[in-house]
Parts: C-alpha cells; structure tokens; sequence
C-alpha cells in the first residue's frame, strides 16, 4: 500500500514538472525508469508523447518497459495518433 502511494506521488511530480515542456525521448526513458510499476512507466510514456519533439525516437521508450504486452500497448497507441 505505502509503495502505491508513493508511485503516485512519483507520478504527480512528474507531470507536474514535464508540463507544457518539450521533450525529448531520453528525457522520457530517464523519467519512466524512475517508477517502480510498469503502468506507471506505461502511463508516463502515454502522457508524455504529445511533449516529445523527436517522435521518430519514441520507439526508444520501449526499452524502459519489461513487459512485452507493454511494448504492444504502446504500439497500439503511437498508430492511434
């Protein structure tokens, strides 16, 4: 539970400072490698493509997700935009 909490508050924090900035894909990784969940790794990345300004490199963030149903997720979502 108290490592829930925190992750959130992880999570918040993130948003919070990366909002309205630009991006760029190493940025992204370092943050997504500073969760301990792989959602949030997920849901970080999500939140943070639209900031990106080197989208063809967004692939990249694949490799802070340990799972491969995380990596299709992800696919899934870049051929959304």
């Amino acid at each position: 539970m108290n490592t829930k909490i925190i992750e959130d508050d992880k999570f918040r924090v993130a948003k919070r400072s990366t909002q309205g900035q630009s991006l760029l894909t190493e940025d992204v990784i370092a943050i997504m490698q500073q969760f301990s969940f792989e959602d949030s790794r997920f849901e970080f990345a999500i939140y943070a493509y639209p900031m990106v300004c080197d989208k063809q490199n967004f692939d990249l963030v694949k490799t802070a997700l340990r799972f491969r149903s995380s990596h299709r997720a992800i696919n899934n979502q870049l051929h959304c935009w």
